[in-house]
């Protein structure tokens, strides 16, 4: 088992022969334990993530506003494509965890909904 990116898979290889290198055989993903369920406190909201390292290129909503499942909320440039952060849920923004022209990581909060 090989974790690549922070996802592990399974991965089985034939045995080496004379001369050649050993060959994959299969690459199966594992599945993350099931992580039990948390109540969320009161008043808390769903963090949104950026999903790669990036550049804040355009922010799209404003704290206050109404979204919906799907809304793109950021706009980020990553590998040289603009890559759209959407809403999970219908809410309301209750911020944005960052500003147009800064640089995020991987996980980092954009945000809260």
């Amino acid at each position: 088992t090989i974790t690549v990116n922070g996802k592990s898979y399974h991965v089985d290889v034939a045995p080496a022969v004379a001369g050649a290198a050993p060959q994959i055989t299969s690459v199966t993903p594992v599945a993350a334990p099931a992580a039990a369920p948390v109540a969320a406190p009161a008043g808390a909201g769903t963090e949104i993530v950026a999903p790669m390292p990036g550049t804040v290129l355009k922010i799209l909503v404003e704290v206050g506003a109404t979204v919906a499942n799907g809304d793109t909320l950021v706009v980020l440039e990553a590998m040289k494509m603009e890559q759209p952060i959407k809403a999970h849920s219908d809410g309301v923004v209750q911020s944005i965890e960052v500003a147009e022209g800064e640089t995020v990581e991987s996980g980092q909060v954009v945000a809260i909904i």
